[in-house]
């Protein structure tokens, strides 16, 4: 926090706080300009951006109260692009978005159907049980890209169903 010191007056020095970005101002600075700019932004998220979202991340999760939902109340509606998931007949796919680097993240599949992923320091941002039982017999394949805070895993069914 800077200091200012009221030369007028002559009096002692006295905290000024900065007023933070919006988000609106924050992306509007990085606004891509072309087609390849916005293919590029896609992977190389300015670090001031990603600081950006991760503040807002922790303030939503912040609101989150026990045994609710992330991105299900009023107060944290924006935490529900925070993860997407979808589901074949033989799998179910997570993507999680990540609120830091990915050195720090657990991801924990149990038995019989518990899903938890969580950064370490925050709040988690899933942890939940499945429809359906989990095949503790197959591991679970992952892939993530550091630059897109992200991370996206498959984790086998127990039960296979019929399409």
């Amino acid at each position: 926090v800077p200091l200012i010191k009221d030369a007028a007056r002559g009096a002692a020095a006295k905290k000024v706080r900065r007023r933070e970005k919006t988000t609106e101002e924050l992306y509007g600075e990085h606004l891509p300009k072309t087609a390849e700019e916005a293919m590029r932004a896609i992977w190389h998220k300015p670090v001031e951006i990603r600081q950006h979202e991760r503040k807002l991340f922790k303030r939503f999760m912040g609101k989150v109260r026990r045994n609710e939902q992330p991105g299900l109340g009023k107060d944290h509606s924006p935490l529900s692009n925070c993860y997407a998931w979808t589901q074949s007949k033989g799998y179910v796919i997570f993507v999680v978005w990540l609120q830091g680097g990915l050195d720090d993240v657990t991801v924990e599949v149990t038995e019989p159907q518990r899903v938890l992923v969580q950064t370490e320091g925050y709040p988690a941002v899933v942890d939940r049980d499945l429809a359906y039982a989990i095949d503790p017999s197959q591991d679970m394949d992952s892939v993530s890209w550091d630059k897109l805070d992200m991370i996206a895993f498959k984790i086998a069914k127990g039960e296979r169903f019929r399409g």
